[in-house]
């Protein structure tokens, strides 16, 4: 019960602090352009692996669309 609900809670965490560092991510690099690709297609995403793949790919990207490629 109580473990579980930590457990939930630390993942559910993680996940939104991912997803707020991705966020600041592509605004750094792609500015407006960056936030419309968050909200079109990453914001929604809930697999933590998934987010992971997605912050790794950032650096080497050269347009929004190399991040999901």
């Amino acid at each position: 019960g109580i473990k579980e609900g930590i457990k939930e809670g630390l993942q559910e965490g993680i996940k939104e602090g991912i997803k707020k560092g991705i966020r600041i991510a592509l605004e750094v690099k792609f500015g407006g352009e960056g936030i419309i690709f968050y909200n079109r297609y990453i914001k929604d995403i809930d697999d933590l692996e998934e987010l992971e793949r997605i912050k790794d790919r950032i650096v080497g990207a050269k347009v929004p669309e190399d991040i999901i490629r």
